[in-house]
């Protein structure tokens, strides 16, 4: 048994506790933030409290039980204490205090989160808990089913039997992990291997949704982060897991689609191209209009700075250059004549 097993989950003791619910409710990677992340254009703190405000409601309406994989913060200290504030206080309006919060990788400042982390002062406060080690969780009776919970904190060892660590009368375990798994093929990722005694993991860390992965008896899932921290996860559909002991049911959580600034990506989309015929007509104009609508009212600056970047560094041909400048300006000027 390795030294992350024997420390167990110290944060809390394992003590079984049977708590009567409909199910687990696993949330993957929310990724607080009080600063705007990646190319967000949307109030990005006000968009993750709304929706963990949304979770801890369907989790009241349905009585399940909230397992958050991990990556809870953005960063290990979150400066903002407004943040840190909203953040608790709606935790403290879930039906149970047996709410069960991964650590990952975002939410430690070294190996093992430390007292200082502000995952860690959410922890001490009773309302959830988080464990700094691989272990068993708990125990709940879900309809019918006892299902033991236990989980992996990123970069601890994840075990491969647990039928050692929970009661005799459990009849089926779910693990939690924040983990690099070779979903999709991945590389420089680990390989999956069976968890003897465990039927289900959950998985966080790994931003996109990827179908379920079988090795011998355990199943591994991964449906993606609740954050969309960064551009390739523009078309990701936020989902939470619900898992009722009989069926794993995915459920979309309510969010703003065009949330991300593109400024760019037109841009490459246009230089890959190697047959690229500059389009005629106003369709094209009309599309550029719309796509640059939020920055023609400061003169194109974003755009601008852009396309000059892309040039001097060799990224954009003099013809595409030329071209999208002289698009540009017309975008602008339309944007004063309608001011």
């Amino acid at each position: 048994m390795s030294k992350d097993m024997e420390q167990g989950a110290d944060t809390f003791e394992f003590a079984p506790c049977y708590l009567e619910a409909n199910g687990l409710m696993v949330v993957n990677d929310l990724h607080a933030a009080p600063i705007r992340l990646g190319r967000r254009k949307d109030d990005y703190t006000m968009a993750i409290v709304d929706k963990l405000h949304w979770v801890i409601m369907y989790a009241n309406r349905h009585r399940l039980i909230p397992l958050f994989t991990g990556d809870f913060f953005d960063a290990p200290q979150a400066s903002d204490n407004n943040l840190n504030y909203n953040l608790q206080k709606i935790l403290s309006t879930c039906w149970t205090n047996k709410i069960v919060i991964l650590p990952g990788n975002h939410d430690m400042a070294g190996d093992v989160l430390s007292n200082a982390d502000s995952l860690a002062v959410i922890g001490s406060s009773g309302i959830v808990r988080v464990p700094r080690h691989s272990g068993p969780f708990d125990v709940f009776n879900i309809n019918g089913y006892r299902i033991g919970v236990g989980g992996t904190p990123y970069g601890r060892q994840v075990p491969k039997d647990v039928r050692h660590m929970f009661p005799e009368n459990v009849g089926g375990v779910v693990w939690l992990t924040h983990h690099d798994w070779a979903f999709g093929g991945l590389p420089d990722t680990i390989p999956f291997h069976e968890i003897a005694g465990c039927g289900l993991v959950f998985n966080g860390h790994i931003h996109l949704p990827y179908e379920p992965v079988t090795a011998g008896e355990t199943v591994f899932c991964n449906f993606g982060t609740v954050g969309r921290t960064s551009v390739d996860q523009m078309d990701h559909t936020p989902t939470i897991a619900v898992f009722n002991g009989d069926s794993l049911v995915p459920v979309e959580i309510p969010h703003k689609k065009d949330v991300f600034n593109l400024t760019g990506r037109l841009v490459k989309a246009i230089e890959e191209e190697e047959a690229f015929v500059m389009p005629e007509g106003p369709s094209f104009l009309e599309s550029f209009q719309s796509f640059t609508h939020d920055m023609a009212t400061s003169n194109g600056v974003m755009i601008t700075e852009e396309l000059e970047e892309r040039y001097r560094d060799g990224r954009l041909s003099e013809r595409t250059y030329g071209y999208l400048n002289d698009l540009l300006e017309k975008v602008v000027s339309a944007a004063r004549v309608k001011a």
